[in-house]
């Protein structure tokens, strides 16, 4: 989720995938749809705010699906998608 991030946005603290995910090493069971919904929704609830660094009209529609070994911004698109079905607004970190 390094392209998402999240927190209050007082000065550099913010939080992201990267920082408190769980990054799989070599061999362990890739993230899931599921770990990310968890961890997206246990944001919302401590009240976080979100911000995304890429532009989203260059990702892929999440209906397209994802393509192993491609990254091809499939997981930023869902999460995306996921906030806003929540009605959860995010902002862009810079204009694209």
């Amino acid at each position: 989720m390094a392209d998402l991030a999240s927190g209050r946005f007082d000065g550099d603290e913010y939080d992201h995938w990267g920082k408190s995910g769980r990054i799989p090493a070599p061999g362990e069971p890739k993230v899931s749809l599921q770990e990310s919904r968890a961890y997206i929704d246990a944001r919302i609830a401590r009240g976080d705010k979100f911000a995304i660094a890429t532009d989203p009209k260059t990702l892929p529609h999440p209906a397209r699906g994802w393509v192993q070994n491609q990254p091809n911004g499939y997981y930023t698109a869902w999460e995306l998608n996921y906030l806003k079905q929540k009605g959860i607004p995010v902002s862009l970190m810079h204009e694209p």
